[in-house]
């Protein structure tokens, strides 16, 4: 009796523990949980700098993981405890396949991964200086201008892949106009290397990540200009031109309050022989300047040859390619022309047109942003004596750029 009593409690012990086992699984099942946007971190990017070189781009920034385990312990993990690198330390110039490191909590384990490797194209690095630029964002209310007086550092060092650092046109610090007052204010701005667009450059470094900035918000007045003009009717042409009447200044509200109009330097158009768009230059008093709308203020001059027989003539030289003169040309690359020939035609009166022969001629092109390789690039032409226009065929030539290290 005594040995079937301990055998009933033998049997009930191994059922409590199979039912308890039973109870456990179901109420804790093993189950999975997919993380979208795991952003994907460069590592080691110290030692690929070191190697003098940098990261241009990645195939893919963000990624997808899936993990596995018991629910209580999966449902405890959160998107910032997983993460995914990829040691870019063994990089070489070119596109690189690395593989992508996953790490997720000891509790949990991954079970699917939607890349395992991505694309690193890597680059030599430099580094170039380019200039801080002040933006302002929002509004200090009808006729007001936010103004900066100061900025500080005016130039930073932008470092990075080569083909990257040539986006960065300038850098930017932006400004909230509702931070600054009618006396000068010294705010922190957030700097952002950008390329001509306004766009954000990526995979570059600045030597320092904030500018502090002076501003001041100025009041705005119209007011109307004057521009003196003289020589319009000098020598063997007749000129007219077309200036604005208005003028938009800024500054304290008690030093532009005394302004009713403003009048510009005299221009001389003796010297002007051919249509042309000329700066206009107003006289202000201390503490009052041009308001943005009116920073860029130009004279539009129409030029003709006078009636005196000195009617329209041309003449066409013929400049050989390897003379066109390249600038902004990369420190790091040798350029050479392939086009053979370029013409220039140059137009104007008889008498301008005796004077000129193809010494006086220049033919340029700009090599600026371009990066290694075969490019078509727009030709310039400009000619050192008296003419009415000038006209270069091609009108693009083609350059050949290299690796001076290959």
């Amino acid at each position: 009796m005594l040995q079937s009593k301990k055998g009933n409690l033998i049997i009930s012990l191994i059922l409590a523990l199979i039912l308890w086992f039973y109870v456990v699984g179901e109420m804790n099942p093993t189950t999975n949980k997919t993380y979208r946007n795991i952003p994907i971190t460069l590592t080691n990017t110290q030692t690929l700098q070191d190697n003098g070189m940098a990261v241009v781009s990645t195939s893919s920034e963000k990624m997808s993981i899936t993990i596995t385990g018991k629910r209580s312990a999966v449902n405890k993990v959160r998107s910032a405890d997983i993460s995914a690198t990829v040691d870019v330390s063994e990089a070489a110039a070119g596109n690189n396949q690395l593989r992508v490191n996953i790490s997720v909590p000891n509790s949990v384990d991954v079970k699917d991964q939607s890349l395992n490797r991505i694309t690193v194209n890597v680059q030599k690095r430099i580094s170039a200086s380019r200039p801080v630029r002040i933006l302002y964002s929002g509004s200090g209310g009808a006729n007001t201008e936010a103004t900066t007086t100061s900025v500080d550092p005016k130039q930073v060092t932008v470092s990075g892949a080569r083909s990257q650092v040539n986006k960065v046109s300038y850098v930017k610090g932006l400004v909230n106009v509702s931070d600054i007052k009618t006396s000068e204010t010294v705010i922190s701005a957030r700097l952002t290397p950008v390329d001509a667009d306004g766009n954000e450059v990526s995979n570059v470094t600045l030597s320092q990540n904030r500018a502090n900035v002076k501003t001041v918000l100025y009041y705005t007045k119209k007011v109307a200009l004057t521009v003196p003009v003289k020589g319009e009717n000098s020598g063997d042409y007749k000129r007219t031109w077309k200036a604005p009447s208005t003028v938009v200044i800024k500054g304290d509200r008690n030093a532009i309050d005394k302004i009713s109009s403003v009048t510009a330097k005299t221009i001389d158009l003796s010297d002007v022989s051919e249509s042309a768009t000329l700066k206009i230059e107003p006289n202000l008093p201390d503490g009052v300047e041009l308001a943005d709308t009116s920073d860029n203020l130009t004279m539009k001059v129409t030029v003709k040859g006078s009636s005196a027989g000195n009617t329209g003539s041309s003449r066409t030289f013929s400049i050989s390619g390897k003379k066109v003169e390249l600038s902004d040309v990369d420190n790091d690359l040798n350029a050479s022309i392939t086009t053979g020939t370029v013409r220039v035609t140059v137009t104007g009166t008889k008498n301008q047109m005796s004077r000129i022969d193809s010494g006086d001629i220049r033919v340029s092109a700009s090599c600026d942003g371009l990066n290694e390789g075969t490019h078509s690039v727009s030709v310039k032409a400009s000619c050192g004596k008296d003419h009415n226009g000038i006209a270069v065929t091609p009108a693009q030539i083609t350059v050949i750029l290299t690796d001076k290290s290959n």
